[in-house]
């Protein structure tokens, strides 16, 4: 396996259904999440605290995994991908299109080229 690429390569994913978005995502480190999460250990402890919430750790991870997008607007103009957006997007969309994107951004094989004999039945 060779690290380098996993940490310069980004790749479009698409989310499935019909809507079209997609998104170009890098990979995501188990040092990532474990930095993310430390961050988040004084904060859980405080009252109303939500890890999947806009200023958790996951949404914090999914926001650094997402480089660009397409396909997302509002009033049917393309919604610029900066990070104030991500953080709203994927706050409201974390059970969807967030698990999508933190699970992609996850997957080596995806990063290094590989195809899985399953991905090709798809």
């Amino acid at each position: 396996m060779e690290i380098g690429k996993l940490n310069e390569t980004t790749v479009w994913v698409k989310y499935p259904g019909k809507a079209g978005d997609e998104y170009e995502i890098k990979y995501t480190t188990d040092d990532t999440i474990r930095l993310e999460l430390i961050r988040d250990r004084k904060a859980s402890k405080e009252e109303g605290y939500d890890d999947r919430g806009p200023d958790g750790w996951y949404n914090r991870v999914i926001c650094k995994a997402v480089v660009s997008w397409r396909g997302i607007t509002e009033d049917g103009k393309p919604w610029p991908c900066t990070e104030e957006n991500k953080k709203k997007f994927f706050s409201k969309f974390v059970g969807t299109r967030g698990d999508f994107v933190f699970a992609k951004s996850k997957d080596e094989a995806l990063f290094l080229g590989e195809t899985v004999e399953e991905d090709l039945k798809n």
